[in-house]
């Protein structure tokens, strides 16, 4: 084998050299004019041109597709790349143009770039800046949402009657404000658009009002649970737990209180959201007064008495007097405790957490199957369960 091997090796080494003893070869006077002419054309210009320039952009490139490869391989340096490659620019009044909102499509510009939102209902006013396209174009979809009607009555408006403002700028200059003045419960609510040359009032759904002014902050939703109800069978059995011991009167003295307190601790979420997000928001000052204290709005200057705080400590504390199973005692209790330390430590997500725990108890226990004697204040919580009676009872 070895014998082999050298053979083969001592006949590529002969076809090699063979090769290099080829005779020379002459080109012809014409190839060789041409040579020459393109040589001469290399010079000056044309030189740099088809040669250091070439090679400059032949790095450049390869630097680039370096970068890029590197910039889209991590999403982290991706994403403000790409933001900051893409003319930021949202055509305001053209989304505008044909939605419910078209009669102020002409009060906006088609260059928006941010919108600067204060928050005036706060201690100290706190600011958010809007600046992605996409976040922009949600804002304004939640204004295409409702009609923006003249109001009725002549509303006058001045800086401090404004809860929340929205700045839209084109680079740094501001094109448009909108105040939003206040909300009517139940109603509308009334907003203000000013222009360089223009300042007109509009009610618009209370709906709309209250989701314009949680945009920049957190979102809660009242009833969003992703939990398949519970059976029939352990509804029934959680039921009897925690009606036991009571007589016909005072189960359904029970029954009618929890069914209450579930309606107030709705109304109270629904109705304050959107201006208790904040612990430092200057609403909830009316937490802190003594049951039929007159509350002085910090804004307006109305005057008025809201016990809310009051009336559902009163239905824990009915509660807790009436039920006779120790588990469903010592469940409201907790409730109880849970919504004076969120109220007291300005924490409107414990709030809405309290309200799930008193919702299961009232929709799959004390009062199953569900009912209404009136309207509900959220009909969406009629097939959502939370999951909080899972340890209670099992």
């Amino acid at each position: 084998m070895g014998k082999t091997d050298e053979i083969l090796k001592r006949a590529f080494i002969d076809a090699q050299i063979d090769r290099l003893d080829c005779p020379p070869h002459r080109f012809s006077a014409e190839f060789e004019q041409k040579m020459q002419r393109l040589i001469r054309s290399q010079k000056g210009v044309l030189k740099l041109v088809n040669t250091v320039y070439k090679r400059v952009a032949c790095v450049a490139l390869a630097v680039i597709i370096c970068l890029a490869t590197t910039v889209f391989s991590v999403e982290a340096l991706r994403e403000p790349f790409m933001e900051a490659v893409e003319q930021v620019l949202v055509a305001v009044k053209e989304r505008l143009k044909g939605t419910r909102a078209d009669n102020i499509a002409e009060y906006f510009t088609d260059d928006i770039t941010q919108i600067v939102a204060t928050n005036c209902i706060t201690s100290v006013p706190k600011e958010y800046v809007i600046a992605s396209p996409q976040k922009i174009s949600e804002f304004i979809t939640l204004l295409s949402q409702t009609y923006w009607g003249e109001p009725l009555d002549k509303l006058e408006s001045t800086e401090q009657y404004v809860n929340y403002r929205f700045e839209f700028k084109s680079d740094n200059k501001t094109v448009t404000v909108i105040n939003m003045c206040g909300c009517f419960g139940g109603l509308y609510g009334t907003a203000e658009i000013v222009t360089d040359s223009h300042s007109m009032f509009f009610n618009i759904s209370e709906r709309t009002y209250l989701d314009i002014l949680s945009f920049t902050t957190q979102k809660y939703y009242l009833h969003k649970s992703d939990l398949e109800m519970p059976g029939k069978e352990r509804c029934l059995a959680w039921q009897t737990g925690a009606l036991e011991g009571l007589t016909g009167k005072e189960k359904e003295s029970l029954c009618k209180t929890f069914r209450a307190l579930h309606n107030h601790i709705e109304e109270f979420l629904l109705g304050r959201v959107s201006i208790l997000k904040e612990p430092d928001s200057i609403y909830w000052g009316i937490f802190e007064l003594e049951r039929d204290e007159v509350f002085v709005d910090p804004i307006t200057g109305s005057q008025g008495i809201d016990n809310t705080y009051h009336i559902i400590n009163d239905c824990f504390d009915s509660l807790i007097e009436t039920a006779k199973a120790e588990k469903l005692k010592s469940a409201i209790a907790i409730m109880k405790a849970d919504f004076e330390r969120a109220i007291k430590g300005r924490d409107i997500g414990s709030v809405f957490t309290v309200h799930e725990v008193i919702h299961d108890y009232d929709y799959y226990a004390v009062n199953y199957p569900v009912y209404y004697e009136l309207q509900a204040p959220d009909w969406g919580g009629i097939d959502e369960y939370f999951g909080h009676l899972e340890n209670a009872y099992n």
